[in-house]
């Protein structure tokens, strides 16, 4: 059988974080016209939990692109963080559940 193909990026807007994954027709069509940095709107995703074992982001949700998904470039309006962190304390990592990821400084 042929190979599905699938890619995945987080996306950062005012609120946080989230991870996107896209599959099918869906990955070769955005892997290649995502930027990061660019400023974009996405609709026809579906949300659901998010699932640890793949996913670094601190958001409860994920969002998957497969069939009618529609991203398009927007016009940056500059409320939206180039980074955004997290900081914890080293003795707060102890009490996390593995795997996890963490901003330290």
């Amino acid at each position: 059988g042929q190979a599905t193909q699938v890619f995945d990026c987080s996306l950062l807007d005012e609120s946080g974080e989230i991870r996107a994954s896209f599959f099918g027709a869906m990955a070769e069509k955005y892997n290649s016209i995502i930027e990061q940095g660019k400023v974009y709107t996405f609709t026809r995703g579906t949300v659901r939990i998010a699932n640890r074992q793949y996913n670094r982001c601190t958001h409860r949700y994920e969002l998957t692109f497969d069939r009618d998904g529609l991203i398009e470039p927007v016009a940056d309006d500059g409320k939206i963080e180039t980074v955004k962190f997290n900081f914890v304390d080293l003795r707060a990592v102890q009490s996390r559940t593995l795997p996890c990821s963490v901003d330290i400084c």
